[in-house]
């Protein structure tokens, strides 16, 4: 007999629980790439080596964490719903076979693809290190996805964020203490770098091991035979999953773009440009590391960039399952209010991250990864600042179109923001006095076209937006938090300066979001002590 005692969560409880877990892994996340891409350790040199890898492994990374999870969560949502237990029961078992035998051709392909690879983009050969070492980690997080996406169409978040602190922590217990420990006895960056990603692979299996062990507590199959051959479920599966997968995977790609282009075009310019580049940048290096130099700095400030999706994300997989059930019963009201409340949410947590990137980009970076790397760096991140606004509505939108069975537009309005993405990737970081920037440009270029591209495929579905609270309220509450940075960081430039900065424009964003009346009682009640916080509001 089945024993189902996965607790169902609502949509605000679901997203509290993947957004604090989100920021605690990103706290933990920056206690890993702060110190590993530090002078003492891997340097920008080697943070470029492992840049490159990691940017590789991040699209396999991003569809076990939300790609293939938000597809098989969509599917069993939808068996639950219509209560084919049998069918939901046949759906996971295919699913782990299907993304066993995937997660082992992806490692097998990693191995085949290293060597042209790392000879297209590096000249010195030492990034296949780092790539051999992540390899064994497309497998483990292929196995994971599996149990993700079930407890999420279960409308349960827990596991999904346990195993994602675990993952963290192993990083940083793991990864930073291999890393550091190579480069004092190897003094070789590219060793170092290797030996952290292989601290990241590490993590992946535990995490895994971590949902195997929690679902077999939590779930026994009956061992009924379901009413379709597994034929017709896989194909039903696939039709559905899909486009769901691509278009998620479309989101993470800009990673794997620049890995594969900005360094194929920066190699290539070494021969006839290398003394503008270098005198750029007033860099002493060769020509065979510069372009891995340069990336690695670009890699610091894609990073802290990389933090607003990340959160906004979370958002999105937890309201996917909720809007996708109220969608399938007619039930607009619920489905409108879902559509705003996640919108809304996004705005607020990306909106004041994207101006302060946008303001004050320099003095963050000279405060995180130091002067050297904030004079390059800094100008990057303003840039991504630009692009951060945008990513962070595009990713629950995708979300929010993929519950609403507009997947299919979804994957295409990515899929032109990628081929914008890669033709400003390659066209402009071919320019000597662009370079490196061309890459930023281009995140911006793609995350501007695919948000306005969402917003419009949402407007004609006939649900109404309330743009006013969900996105001009932040909007201005943002803005008045980058400006306040921007004047306190005037006064002097220093560390402690740049902290009490960020701390009067946090003071600010919130007085100006309660000014403006932008949250009602309703869109705290399902959190923890939610019901005693909605009666503050008026």
């Amino acid at each position: 007999m089945k024993e189902r005692v996965i607790k169902e969560q609502t949509l605000t409880q679901g997203a509290a629980v993947l957004l604090l877990s989100t920021v605690l892994v990103k706290l933990i996340g920056a206690f890993f790439k702060i110190p590993l891409s530090s002078d003492i350790c891997l340097g920008d040199l080697g943070f470029g080596y492992f840049s490159f890898a990691y940017d590789i492994y991040t699209p396999v990374y991003t569809l076990a964490l939300s790609g293939i999870p938000v597809a098989i969560s969509k599917i069993i949502s939808g068996f639950s719903l219509s209560e084919k237990a049998d069918e939901a029961d046949t759906a996971l078992k295919i699913f782990k076979r299907v993304l066993l035998i995937s997660g082992i051709a992806g490692f097998l392909l990693i191995l085949i693809l290293t060597k042209p690879l790392v000879f297209v983009t590096d000249k010195t050969g030492k990034t296949a290190y780092s790539m051999l070492a992540m390899s064994p980690a497309v497998i483990f997080c292929c196995l994971s996805s599996v149990y993700r996406g079930y407890y999420e169409g279960c409308r349960n978040m827990t596991p999904t964020a346990v195993s994602n602190v675990i993952e963290a922590l192993s990083k940083v217990l793991l990864g930073l203490t291999a890393a550091f420990v190579t480069v004092k006895l190897t003094g070789n960056a590219a060793l170092g770098a290797a030996a952290a990603m292989a601290g990241i692979s590490a993590g992946t299996l535990l995490s895994y091991l971590y949902l195997r062990f929690s679902f077999s507590k939590t779930y026994k199959f009956a061992g009924k035979k379901s009413v379709k051959t597994d034929k017709t479920l896989i194909k039903k599966l696939i039709i559905i999953s899909l486009p769901i997968v691509f278009s998620s995977f479309a989101g993470s790609i800009v990673s794997f773009i620049d890995a594969v282009t900005v360094k194929w075009r920066l190699s290539g310019m070494m021969t006839d440009s290398f003394g503008t580049i270098a005198q750029m940048y007033q860099s002493t290096l060769s020509g065979d590391t510069l372009p891995t130099f340069l990336y690695g700095i670009r890699s610091k400030a894609f990073t802290l960039f990389n933090l607003i999706p990340t959160f906004t994300v979370s958002l999105g997989i937890s309201a996917l399952p909720i809007i996708s059930a109220a969608f399938v019963k007619g039930h607009r009201a619920e489905v409108e209010k879902s559509i705003n409340s996640v919108l809304k949410f996004s705005s607020v947590v990306a909106f004041p991250l994207a101006f302060g990137f946008m303001f004050v980009g320099t003095p963050i970076m000279s405060l995180l990864f130091g002067d050297t790397t904030a004079a390059i760096g800094g100008k990057m991140l303003c840039i991504y600042g630009i692009a951060a606004l945008s990513a962070g509505l595009t990713m629950p939108l995708t979300a929010v179109l993929q519950a609403l069975g507009k997947q299919n537009r979804a994957f295409l309005n990515f899929s032109v923001g990628l081929i914008i993405k890669s033709a400003v990737n390659i066209i402009f970081t071919a320019f000597p006095n662009i370079n490196i920037f061309g890459a930023v440009v281009g995140t911006a270029a793609c995350y501007v076209f695919v948000m306005f591209a969402h917003l419009v495929t949402l407007f004609k579905t006939g649900y109404k937006l309330q743009i006013k609270n969900t996105l001009f309220k932040p909007f201005l509450a943002a803005f008045a938090c980058g400006v306040t940075a921007l004047l306190i960081c005037r006064i002097s430039v220093s560390g402690i300066v740049t902290v009490a900065a960020i701390g009067a424009a946090a003071v600010v964003y919130l007085a100006v979001l309660i000014a403006a009346k932008t949250f009602d009682r309703s869109d705290f009640t399902d959190f923890p002590l939610g019901k005693k916080l909605s009666k503050l509001i008026k």
